[in-house]
């Protein structure tokens, strides 16, 4: 679940959306704003919500079941006769009459064993697997917005930092020069600082396509390109303990409810083999008119009403045979609920560990950078005084730039760390404010007649 997103983490690869400096933007999208333009025209929200629209049209396929069934028949055309009835009617060798007839018959289902009552279950537990599968994906659609959003503000302070280096070590062959030219300074050390300046220059342009990749990350997962965005701080509903996390996943987590509907599914297509067991009882209404047929020059109506009983008494063991099939079925349901609760419980953790890791680095990296801060004062000083060579003083420069783009990428991954934890809970969407699309709703109680549910009123997410 979510590898992908936690090898990213891994790698330090988090990333988010900020304004630029000096950006005269007067308004930011918001990481809100942007979560819920994402879950409201990602196409993979799309996907499933159209699927849970066209399941809850098979539960209306299902309850049509209780209703009656209507067939109008009628036909018309030549048809030979040669019987007694027209020997009767004095023709010998037969005689053609243009036959006409129709039929009307009613047929409503009286007992069927069962079978309806199971199929109507059966579609309920789809349309809320279905539902609980619109949010999971919106769930997954919101935690790839924030990574979105989180990559590009990481890649636009990173490219921050880069100019500010890249200024730093511009002034410093400027300082190096004119110490050269003044005698008190070597050409080794102007092409020293030049190779320098070089390195900050290259690291800068790869930094800049970091940021244009981020860019083409978020366009594709919000439907925008990111224009000025502010940094989020962290989320406030964060469980508090690991413990805590997995109880919230337990009963929030829409994947495992997914698994859990698909059980209900499953115990449904239990019921519905065992009806083959019973016989089938219907009220059957027929009322027909013929005229002209079998040979009669006359109009004849029937009608009758019938309960018609079938019943299948043997089938060579299949049935026996299908309700064992659809029991393993069952059994195998029950154990994916299982599986699905512990690759949850474990996403948890995961994501657990990663908070407690990210918030440590970020407090080892702050210490690291004010250490790199304070060594390079000094070796400026000593530089100046001539205790220090020049690679010593640009060698801490270095140290300096390394230190801040590290600690930048840890508290963007502890920011991550901390939504992904609510992600892997089933709390993302509702930390956020964000709305689910309609069709996450569960609702199957539409009347048996018919009608249509807000989910199906509803548009599905814009493609």
């Amino acid at each position: 679940m979510r590898r992908g997103l936690i090898a990213l983490f891994a790698a330090g690869l988090l990333g988010g959306v900020g304004a630029t400096a000096g950006s005269s933007a007067v308004y930011a999208l918001t990481l809100e704003e942007a979560v819920a333009l994402a879950v409201q025209t990602n196409p993979r929200v799309g996907v499933v919500s159209n699927d849970r629209l066209a399941v809850g049209r098979e539960l209306r396929q299902a309850r049509a079941l209780y209703l009656p069934q209507i067939d109008l028949r009628a036909a018309a055309g030549p048809e030979y006769t040669d019987n007694s009835t027209t020997l009767a009617r004095g023709h010998g060798e037969g005689d053609v009459q243009i036959r006409k007839e129709a039929s009307l018959t009613l047929s409503q289902l009286l007992f069927d064993g069962f079978y309806a009552d199971s199929e109507v279950e059966r579609q309920q537990a789809r349309v809320r697997s279905a539902a609980f599968r619109v949010a999971e994906t919106a769930q997954f659609v919101a935690l790839d917005a924030v990574e979105a959003y989180l990559e590009v503000l990481r890649h636009r302070e990173r490219v921050q930092i880069a100019q500010e280096n890249v200024e730093t070590h511009r002034s410093m062959l400027d300082t190096v020069r004119r110490r050269a030219s003044g005698g008190s300074g070597s050409i080794g050390d102007v092409r020293q600082a030049e190779t320098r300046l070089a390195s900050a220059q290259s690291a800068l342009i790869v930094t800049q396509g970091d940021l244009r990749d981020a860019e083409a990350l978020f366009q594709r997962v919000v439907g925008q390109a990111p224009d000025t965005l502010s940094r989020p701080g962290l989320p406030m509903d964060v469980p508090t303990s690991v413990d805590d996390a997995i109880a919230q996943a337990d009963v929030n987590s829409p994947t495992i409810a997914i698994s859990k509907a698909d059980l209900e599914t499953a115990e449904a297509l239990v019921k519905q083999q065992e009806s083959s067991l019973y016989p089938d009882f219907r009220l059957e209404l027929l009322g027909s008119v013929r005229d002209d047929a079998d040979g009669y020059d006359r109009t004849d109506y029937t009608a009758s009403a019938l309960v018609v009983m079938r019943w299948n008494l043997y089938r060579g063991g299949a049935d026996d045979a299908r309700i064992r099939e659809f029991k393993y079925r069952l059994a195998e349901a029950q154990s994916q609920v299982q599986a699905t609760t512990r690759d949850v419980e474990e996403e948890v953790r995961r994501s657990w560990n990663a908070v407690q890791v990210a918030h440590s680095n970020v407090a080892v990296l702050t210490q690291e950078l004010a250490s790199a801060e304070q060594t390079r004062g000094v070796y400026r000083q000593q530089w100046e005084l001539g205790q220090r060579s020049l690679l010593d003083l640009l060698d801490a420069d270095n140290d300096v730039y390394r230190a801040h783009d590290n600690l930048i990428t840890a508290q963007y991954a502890e920011l991550f760390a901390n939504y992904r934890l609510l992600a892997s809970a089933g709390l993302l969407i509702r930390d956020l404010g964000v709305a689910l699309p309609v069709t996450a709703e569960q609702r199957t109680a539409a009347a048996t007649t018919g009608g249509t549910s807000p989910a199906e009123a509803a548009p599905a997410p814009a493609q």
